[in-house]
């Protein structure tokens, strides 16, 4: 029984203990599968994970085999950007990984050709996508591969990756990213002859495992991420079990595997982190890496005579100044972003890098697109109201919490509240007044296409997303530009309140 071989804190509480005790998959010629998926750069997760792992492998040495689902890396935290992924790398270096699969975090948020040398320079482990080709030549990247066979105490393994596919997103960045459950049953007819046990790693949501699972036959584990789901004590579907270990960390997946009477049986769960103590030697690499990071996010940008202050509730200076970009990015006659992108006001005087990280750490990218004057009309209005200023947003690159007001370039707005009535008009800047028919090309951002945040602007037309830049590189530009910074300071709205 592994409850021999366990230090009863592993499990985290009379829940672990529970689940401690059930288990019967001890025996020498077993094998112990360790998973982790979504941890998105959440250090802390990261170094109770660790000690999880450190004490698996110290009681079963050659046993165990550690798995990665995608979406390690996250761009919102300064030792990921700071150092372009190499942070998260070499923490999983040090955790002994023995393969993952990039995620959407990886593949959407970071260009392609540097991703690359991150992860040929310090990658010490296989990179599995069997549906991810360069959007030129056809061609799998020469870091990745579509899977792998290995063999641990005595089991053949078939490991598959997959990653959630973006098409049209992916074509702007030159990739290629196909249906995955094509891209999974090409591989377990190749991989299901030689291997005992075939297993797929899966960064495409629980609603595509769950199809996985149901049309291809062979498939032993699927080990899925993507939608942060947990299967605390996994999911069977047909002959196929379905684990998964939520996000950020906070769970530890674990697979015992062993043989009876000729057959591999499995018994798949979660463990949950909370309660362990932190693995002091990955603190101590996580330290390295911030104090590198640091280094590189201390590059200066530009020095401010004033301060530019951003407010959630009103338009203000910061905030005009990136609707401001956005609108030339796109060459668009409006410019509109929601005022919670940005997390804090700029000071006068040096601005570097990691200051702009800071205060706009989301992987937000800039769109084009066509909109209805009724459609802008309606967000407008909607911008004063205090239920969507302060609407908590979650997801879709978003890595703020409250909405915020909508700051804009490119008209003039005029709103007069009387009684519970808003009133709202509209001017571009020649001049006109701007009718519902009107359409209007905007410079915004994609967390307003995918229906997050004011729902009228997910009704855009004729949309491009303008990949690879993020709002703070567009921001990076705006603050190098002195008519840009004398622009933001100007008055674009007007309140009037009638008795």
């Amino acid at each position: 029984m592994l409850v021999d071989v366990y230090q009863p804190w592993i499990a985290g509480g009379k829940e672990g203990m529970k689940l401690l005790q059930s288990l019967d998959c001890g025996s020498d010629d077993s094998i112990i599968l360790l998973y982790t998926n979504d941890v998105h750069s959440h250090w802390e997760g990261v170094t109770r994970l660790a000690a999880q792992i450190r004490h698996y492998r110290a009681r079963l040495g050659n046993r165990v085999l550690l798995l990665d689902g995608g979406d390690h890396m996250d761009r919102a935290f300064s030792e990921t950007e700071g150092t372009y992924g190499a942070a998260n790398l070499h923490i999983m270096n040090a955790l002994r990984y023995d393969a993952g699969v990039i995620g959407n975090n990886e593949g959407l948020t970071f260009e392609p050709e540097r991703l690359g040398d991150v992860y040929r320079k310090w990658g010490q482990f296989p990179m599995l996508a069997a549906n991810v080709f360069d959007l030129d030549s056809g061609e799998r990247p020469n870091w990745l591969t579509p899977w792998i066979r290995l063999e641990r105490n005595g089991y053949r393994i078939g490991i598959v990756g997959v990653t959630a596919s973006y098409p049209d997103y992916y074509k702007l960045l030159g990739w290629d990213v196909t249906d995955p459950i094509d891209a999974v049953a090409d591989a377990v007819a190749e991989l299901r002859p030689t291997v005992d046990l075939l297993i797929v790693l899966s960064h495409c949501g629980l609603p595509v495992d769950e199809r996985m699972a149901e049309q291809i036959d062979g498939i032993d584990l699927i080990l899925g991420g993507h939608t942060h789901h947990l299967l605390q004590e996994g999911r069977r579907i047909k002959d196929t079990w379905l684990l998964a270990a939520g996000k950020h960390g906070n769970y530890l997946g674990v697979v015992e595997c062993c043989r009876r009477a000729g057959k591999i049986h499995m018994k798949p769960y979660c463990i949950p982190t909370a309660e362990l103590e932190p693995d002091e030697i990955i603190v101590q690499e996580l330290g390295r890496w911030r104090e590198e990071a640091v280094r590189h996010l201390a590059a200066p940008v530009t020095v401010l005579s004033e301060p530019l202050a951003v407010h959630l509730a009103k338009p203000s200076p910061l905030g005009q100044l990136l609707a401001q970009g956005l609108r030339s990015a796109a060459r668009a006659d409006i410019g509109l972003v929601n005022a919670g992108q940005l997390l804090g006001h700029i000071p006068a005087g040096e601005v570097t890098e990691g200051m702009l990280h800071a205060i706009c750490p989301s992987p937000t990218n800039p769109v084009r697109m066509q909109l209805s004057g009724s459609a802008l009309r309606r967000a407008l209005k909607e911008c004063l109201q205090e239920e969507w200023i302060h609407k908590t947003i979650r997801g879709y690159g978003f890595r703020g919490t409250e909405l915020g007001t909508l700051c804009f370039d490119g008209l003039q707005m005029e709103a007069t509240v009387h009684a519970d009535e808003t009133r709202i008009r509209l001017w571009r800047e020649d001049g006109r007044e701007i009718l519902d028919t009107d359409m209007l090309w905007v410079g915004s951002i994609d967390m307003f296409v995918f229906g997050a945040g004011y729902l009228s602007l997910k009704q855009g037309e004729n949309i491009q997303f303008l990949l690879p830049d993020f709002l703070r590189d567009i921001l990076k530009s705006q603050l190098q530009n002195e008519l840009e910074l004398e622009r933001c300071r100007e008055s674009r709205f007007t309140l009037t309140t009638l008795d």
